[in-house]
């Protein structure tokens, strides 16, 4: 069957009804969304891509029609009820979160950053155990004090061995690249763009490889504010 001749999706749209803002704002809600961005998706197409049930992919796209963000395009003949094909009647969307629930933009955020974060903890802690076990030596905290500044340091060991900190450890060429590092620097705004730049130049440097094994990377910085 031909595409609706009636249908006409716009290039940009700007959701500014709270419904809709509301749906598309929340994880969970907006990937049932995406499978009709700008191309032509069904239900059961939906329910494999999510994946969900197909009463679930029913019910989000009948949710998604009443918001005015997906509409028919076309149907296929077949015996029996034909199948509806659907597309977002917008080819892009914008979301101003001044329309969505309080604190979306925040909580989106959070959830994003609570995500990757359990996934980089977890990793760093069985590093850690492994090359513990490894090593034959205990995990534990170094109190100590050099050149007179007190040093709470994660370490492998007592250190009487003159062995360096936990992170400190991974630098020799035998062990696993590791880095978690958190701290606060003092920089000019011209060193903090600088910086900045070659966080970026670094991590291009190396995105788009195929060989080698997967590593979670993390890399943030902003002006420092107390809450």
């Amino acid at each position: 069957m031909p595409p609706d001749p009636h249908f006409d999706p716009q290039p940009w749209q700007t959701i500014t009804d709270s419904r809709a803002a509301a749906f598309l704002v929340h994880a969970e809600h907006s990937q049932y969304f995406v499978p009709f961005l700008d191309r032509e998706c069904t239900v059961k197409q939906l329910s494999e891509e999510v994946p969900c049930t197909a009463l679930q992919a029913y019910r989000a796209v009948e949710q998604m029609e009443d918001l005015g963000l997906i509409q028919t395009v076309r149907k296929i003949t077949r015996r029996g009820k034909p199948i509806k094909v659907y597309t977002s009647v917008s080819k892009a969307l914008f979301v101003p979160f001044k329309y969505a629930p309080h604190n979306s933009f925040e909580d989106m955020m959070l959830s994003r950053d609570n995500t990757w974060r359990e996934l980089l903890f977890h990793s760093l802690m069985s590093q850690f155990y492994q090359v513990a076990d490894d090593a034959g030596r205990d995990l534990g905290l170094r109190f100590l004090r050099h050149e007179g500044k007190p040093y709470v340091v994660q370490a492998l060991g007592s250190g009487e061995d003159g062995s360096r900190g936990l992170i400190a450890s991974f630098s020799a060429p035998d062990t696993p690249a590791i880095r978690d590092d958190w701290r606060v620097l003092k920089l000019t705004r011209e060193q903090a763009k600088t910086l900045q730049q070659e966080f970026y130049e670094l991590i291009h440097r190396y995105a788009g490889q195929e060989e080698g094994r997967d590593y979670i990377l993390r890399v943030a910085l902003a002006p420092y504010k107390e809450k």
